[in-house]
C-alpha cells in the first residue's frame, strides 16, 4: 500500500504501526533469547564466558550498529516496507539457524547474521512513522512502537525458558524463528508505504543527503550529539543488564529457566511498559504545550 500522510486512513496508520511494533518485538525476542538460553548452550557446546559474551555481545552489536547507517541510507532511497521485509526474514531465518549449530563458529557465524539482519528494521521503521503521524502525535506512536523492546527481551525469556526447560535450547531458536518468516510475507502484504513527508527546513527528495553530511549535521547539534552519547551509555548498561542477568539468577540463587522466564521476566516486562507509554504520553503532552508543529 501507498499514500501520502492525509490519505492514508487511520486503520491503515493502526495496522502499520503495529505490524512495525510486532516486528520490532520479534527483533527483540530474536535478540534476547540467548540470555535465557547462555547456561544450556555453555554446558553443551562447552563454552567459556567469553565466548558467550562474544556471541551475546560483540558479533551482534558490531554489525547491527554499524549496518544501521547504510540501511538507514537505503531507506532514504527506496521502499521501506520490502527492506523491512527482508530483514525479518533474514534475521528469522538465522535465529532457527542458530538451533543447528554444532559448535562456536557455528553459533559466532548464525548470530552474525541476526545482526546483520535486524539492523534492517529500525531505521526504516522510524521513517515510516516519522511519515505517518504528525510532530505532535509521534512521540506517543514512537513509544508505542518501542515497547517491542520490553515485551519482546520478556518474550524471549519467558518462551526460551519454558521450551528450553521443556526439550531443549535448539528447540527454542526454531520454534521463535520460523514464525518471524511467516511475519515479513505479513509486513510485505499489509504495511502501509507512505509518501515521504518534509519537515521544515529539510531537503527535498531529489536532494538526498551523503552519509558524511549526515554526521556533520548531527556533530553541528549539541541537542543530537547529547542524545547519541545518553544512549550509548544507557544501551551499554541495558544490553549488559539483559545478555546477564539470566545467567547470573542461575548461577547465584539456583534458579532454573522456568523461573527466570516466568517470574522476573514478567516484571520487565510490566515496568518497561508502563515507562515506555508514559514517555510517550509526557512528550506529547509537552509538544502540545509548547507548540511543537510538524
Amino acid at each position: 500500500m501507498t499514500g501520502t500522510v492525509t490519505d492514508v486512513s487511520p486503520r491503515a496508520r493502526r495496522i502499520t504501526l503495529g505490524l512495525l511494533t510486532v516486528t520490532y518485538f520479534f527483533s527483540y525476542m530474536d535478540r534476547q533469547i540467548l540470555a535465557i538460553l547462555l547456561e544450556d548452550i555453555k554446558a553443551d557446546l562447552l563454552l567459556n564466558d567469553t565466548q558467550l559474551g562474544l556471541l551475546s555481545g560483540l558479533a551482534f552489536a558490531l554489525f547491527y550498529a554499524t549496518l544501521g547507517i547504510p540501511v538507514a541510507a537505503l531507506a532514504d532511497r527506496t521502499n521501506r516496507v520490502n527492506i523491512i521485509s527482508i530483514a525479518l526474514a533474514l534475521w528469522s531465518g538465522m535465529t532457527a539457524v542458530c538451533g543447528l549449530a554444532q559448535n562456536f563458529t557455528h553459533l559466532l557465524l548464525a548470530r552474525i547474521g541476526v545482526g546483520i539482519g535486524e539492523a534492517g528494521s529500525s531505521p526504516p521503521s522510524h521513517s515510516i512513522i516519522a511519515d505517518l503521524y504528525p510532530a505532535e502525535k509521534r512521540a506517543l506512536a514512537l513509544s508505542i512502537y518501542s515497547l517491542g523492546v520490553t515485551l519482546g527481551a520478556a518474550a524471549g525469556q519467558i518462551f526460551g525458558g519454558n521450551v528450553t526447560y521443556f526439550f531443549d535450547w535448539r528447540v527454542a531458536f526454531i520454534a521463535i524463528g520460523v514464525p518471524g518468516i511467516v511475519l515479513a510475507v505479513i509486513v510485505k502484504v499489509f504495511a502501509t508505504e507512505p509518501m515521504r513527508r518534509a519537515e521544515p527546513g529539510a531537503v527535498e527528495a531529489t536532494e538526498m543527503p551523503s552519509i558524511a553530511s549526515g554526521f556533520r549535521s548531527i556533530f553541528a547539534n549539541a541537542a543530537a550529539v547529547w542524545l547519541v552519547a545518553g544512549v550509548t551509555l544507557t544501551s551499554m548498561i541495558g544490553y549488559a543488564l539483559t545478555g546477564w542477568t539470566p545467567a547470573y539468577l542461575i548461577r547465584s540463587f539456583g534458579l532454573n529457566t522456568l523461573q527466570v522466564g516466568n517470574i522476573v521476566a514478567p516484571l520487565l516486562a510490566i515496568a518497561g511498559v508502563a515507562s515506555g507509554l508514559g514517555s510517550g504520553w509526557l512528550a506529547n503532552r509537552l509538544s502540545e504545550r509548547y507548540g511543537l508543529k510538524a
